[in-house]
Order: C-alpha cells, then structure tokens, then sequence
C-alpha cells in the first residue's frame, strides 16, 4: 500500500517521463523538418543538375543500377508533395518524372516502370518509388497530375 509521499513520487516520474517524451518527439519533429527543407515555403533554386542528382541516388538504392536501361527523365517543375505530419506537412519542391528499366532482385528485367521524384536544395526530398501513399497523396495534391509520368 502507497503512503502520500510515495504516491507525490510516483506521479512526479511518471510526469517526468511523459514531459521527457514530450520533448523528445518535438524535437525528432524539427529536425525532420530542417533535415528535409521542411518548412520554408518554396521549393528552392531550379535544380539544374538533377539529372545528376537522380542518378546518383538510383546508384545508390537500386540493387543492380548498373543494369540501368532507358533512363529517361522529364524536367523538373515545380509542385507540392505530402510528407505527413512530422515532414512538414505538404511542402513544395521540384518534381521530375523518372522512367527506366531494371533488374530485380532475381536478374530479370522489370520492364520500363515510371516514378515521381521530389527534389529540393540538391538532394532527392522523396519519390513514390514502392510507396503507394506518396503517389496517391501526390496525385490528389496535383487533381490527379503528375508530372509526365504517365508512359
């Protein structure tokens, strides 16, 4: 059984680690902002080397981007694009049509597929690539327009 005092003290902890975690998030919530360019209300300068940029990052996340074929890009222009709550909410950035054939993680070739890819201050922000919400937040964002990428 709690005596008075033991009970103060149990509540203080619990209102510490609350408070704690608290704070915590909030501060997970402005770093995402600030790591992503969050929260500015442009999409920064024309990314004039995107085309290196994409490249870059499909050498970084493909499994085999040496099999890369028929690599097309559409030119940026400028859009806005949901990423959630502790992204920033909708945010503008350059948006640019990517389409290419790829192997997979079986050798075979998939076929030519099309992905948006959202760029911002040099660096890719996100791309619908495997992630079906972004491109269905994106299209109801844009009244069902993307940029190009409809092949």
């Amino acid at each position: 059984m709690l005596v008075q005092g033991q009970r103060w003290t149990t509540s203080v902890i619990r209102l510490s680690v609350v408070g704690g975690l608290s704070i915590a998030l909030a501060s997970c919530a402005s770093v995402a902002s600030e790591s992503n360019g969050a929260g500015t209300h442009d999409a920064g300068p024309y990314p004039s080397n995107y085309e290196e940029i994409v490249k870059r990052y499909l050498h970084d996340t493909l499994k085999d981007p040496q099999s890369i074929q028929e690599l097309t890009m559409s030119k940026p222009v400028e859009k806005k694009v949901f990423m959630g709550a502790l992204g920033g909410g909708t945010v503008p950035a350059w948006a640019t049509c990517v389409s290419y054939n790829a192997k997979n993680s079986y050798g075979g070739y998939t076929g030519i597929k099309s992905y948006t890819y959202y760029l911002r201050n040099g660096a890719i922000l996100i791309s619908d690539l495997g992630l079906p919400q972004v491109k269905e937040a994106s299209s109801q964002m844009f009244g069902g327009e993307r940029p190009d990428c409809e092949h």
